[in-house]
């Protein structure tokens, strides 16, 4: 009995040493197998920029008015310096070649007895009959039509140059120099101002004063009508533009109302829907004229200017009594992008 006992705790520790042996084996098998799986990671890459920016602005604004029958209440108007060039250059054209004493200062800006070249080359214009914006542009037969019109106020035939140097004040230094040239180009302008009134009473405030010759390239603009008290008939922000108000006296009188955008920005500016009215309960006796402006487009670096015309009608009545407001609304608008496609997965 103590043998088989034996021979059985025999058997019992060989059968545990093969339990043993069986887990290892199995261990080691279930290692073996995690390194035979098969994987891929797949990639994509790109990049995305934006630039551009959206900018589309107001340049400028205008009133014009006709001859007769159209007033606008800016307070006194005046011939204003456009300022393109300097008083110093004006100057220097008109400047009499006579030293003043001393005590002669009050004098400095006011005309001499030396008539004025007829090589002085400015002229007075009646901006309703000539457009003159692109004054360098003219060609010498449209020159030539400008200074032979009985309009055209020619400067060196009405008033003699101007006193500007005196005696122990002149002293050439660049401050005296244009202190004196200032003087000058103040009398230019009251004195020219003057004799339009006098001999253009009806359009008078429509003269703009230019440097203008056959050459064309070399003309600039001198002045142009403004409110002596700095009031202007057309005032612009970037977004607004605001006119002075406008009275009629005469039927067929006209207001002529501009406004001049440019696309400053990267894209396309598309005018959609703009609104020019004139809400009035007097459609007898005002009208507005207006452009069409469907489907216009500003593309980048490129401008325009829109005009319309208010005007004053007869109605038969033989009384002008009615009133009006103008109102100008150009809403731009980049174009138009398709909605962007939602994320999504298929197989």
């Amino acid at each position: 009995m103590d043998f088989n006992r034996k021979g059985e705790k025999s058997m019992t520790k060989t059968k545990k040493r093969g339990v043993i042996i069986g887990s290892v084996v199995t261990a080691v098998a279930v290692v073996s197998a995690s390194f035979a799986l098969w994987s891929t990671t797949l990639n994509g890459n790109g990049s995305v920029t934006a630039s551009g920016n959206w900018q589309v602005e107001i340049t400028d604004a205008d009133l014009k008015l006709s001859s007769t029958g159209a007033s606008a209440s800016v307070g006194d108007l005046a011939l204003v310096r456009s300022g393109e060039k300097a008083d110093t250059l004006i100057a220097s054209v008109i400047s009499s070649s006579t030293w003043l004493s001393a005590d002669q200062q009050d004098l400095l800006g006011t005309q001499s007895d030396e008539p004025m070249s007829r090589y002085t080359y400015y002229y007075a214009v009646d901006s309703t009959k000539y457009d003159l914006t692109d004054i360098t542009s003219i060609t010498e037969e449209e020159y030539q039509q400008i200074a032979a019109d009985p309009s055209t106020f020619v400067v060196s035939d009405h008033l003699n140059m101007y006193y500007r140097y005196v005696t122990g004040v002149s002293d050439g230094t660049p401050e005296t120099s244009a202190m004196t040239a200032q003087k000058v180009v103040d009398g230019l302008l009251r004195d020219t101002t003057a004799a339009l009134q006098v001999m253009y009473p009806a359009s008078w405030q429509n003269y703009v004063l230019v440097d203008m010759d056959s050459h064309g390239t070399w003309n600039y603009g001198i002045a142009s009508m403004g409110s002596a008290s700095g009031e202007e008939t057309a005032t612009f922000t970037a977004t607004d533009a605001a006119y002075a108000d406008v009275e009629f006296t005469l039927p067929g009188a006209w207001a002529q109302y501009s406004v001049t955008v440019e696309n400053k920005g990267t894209a396309n500016a598309n005018l959609e829907d703009a609104v020019i009215r004139l809400d009035t309960e007097d459609a007898d006796q005002l009208s507005l004229d207006a452009p069409d402006l469907s489907g216009k487009t500003l593309a980048p670096g490129e401008s325009c200017t829109i005009t319309v015309v208010v005007e004053a009608l007869d109605d038969g009545s033989d009384t002008l009594d009615a009133s009006g407001r103008l109102s100008i609304e150009l809403p731009f608008v980049q174009d138009t992008v398709e909605e962007a496609p939602s994320a999504s997965y298929t197989k």
